[in-house]
């Protein structure tokens, strides 16, 4: 296990110890990983970064992350979630367990901002 990994199985601590960076890299891969299963239904999750929530020095406080549940055909928006960056971690956690074994390509996918019409449902 790499020495930056140490925390990502608890939540709470994590909330404190996190870098930008990271968190950027978090979503990046529940990105990837929501890619690649849908439901029954054919949806997929697609977590988004809503602009300007993270642009202060006390952005752990301040961002809010955009759960957005989309029909993986048409990409219409079927729902969505505002997050906040423990709520987010809680998520990525869970997640990331359930797919651990999986092999997740860094070039497959990548940060989204909120472009699609989330704001509705980030306040």
């Amino acid at each position: 296990m790499k020495p930056e990994d140490r925390y990502k199985d608890f939540p709470p601590l994590r909330l404190t110890v996190i870098s930008y960076e990271e968190f950027l890299e978090d979503i990046r891969q529940l990105n990837e990983i929501s890619s690649r299963y849908l439901d029954d239904n054919g949806k997929q999750l697609v977590f988004a970064v809503k602009k300007g929530t993270d642009s202060t020095i006390l952005w752990r406080a301040t961002v809010r992350i955009a759960c957005v549940k989309l029909d993986a055909q048409t990409r219409k928006i079927e729902s969505c979630r505002a997050l906040s960056l423990k709520q987010f971690l809680v998520v990525y956690s869970k997640l990331r367990h359930q797919v651990l074994p999986i092999n997740i390509s860094p070039t497959l996918s990548s940060v989204i901002y909120a472009s699609y019409d989330v704001q509705k449902c980030l306040y």
